[in-house]
């Protein structure tokens, strides 16, 4: 099984994450750790956060966590993010090239998409699970429609 793969199934064996969007890398880094303190094991910092790259690498040193990127946007922020260590790479949008960008990475990939037509792209092109984004305030109705 490669690194994706492996990935991919603790993603879904673990189910849950912690995310961390603020504007302080010291605020971010304390947070994340109180989360991890209290229990995650999947991390995901946001790349708008400053030093993101930075607190990847230094939470990937802790072998019991799947670490993150989360605004991700460009193929070139996907090669920085995993360049950091990030093992996942998640976005707001269904951007085709991030997708095909982790695919050549070999690490998770998790668009966000909202229609049927957006989430058929998304695994088309290589995406290995999807983010309903923005979720509705009817999401269980939302995913029943959809299904």
């Amino acid at each position: 099984m490669n690194s994706r793969e492996h990935i991919k199934n603790d993603l879904l064996e673990r189910k849950i994450s912690a995310i961390i969007r603020t504007g302080n890398q010291q605020v971010a880094k304390q947070a994340m750790q109180a989360a991890v303190d209290g229990g995650f094991r999947v991390v995901e910092f946001t790349l708008t956060t400053p030093g993101a790259l930075n607190l990847i690498t230094q939470f990937r040193g802790n072998n019991d966590l799947i670490v993150g990127a989360g605004t991700v946007m460009s193929s070139a922020l996907a090669q920085e993010a995993v360049g950091a260590g990030a093992q996942f790479l998640v976005s707001p949008v269904c951007n085709i090239n991030v997708i095909q960008e982790a695919v050549k990475l070999d690490v998770v990939s998790i668009p966000g998409t909202f229609t049927a037509t957006e989430m058929e792209t998304a695994h088309q092109a290589g995406a290995d699970l999807v983010k309903l984004f923005p979720a509705p305030a009817n999401v269980a109705e939302y995913i029943r429609f959809i299904l």
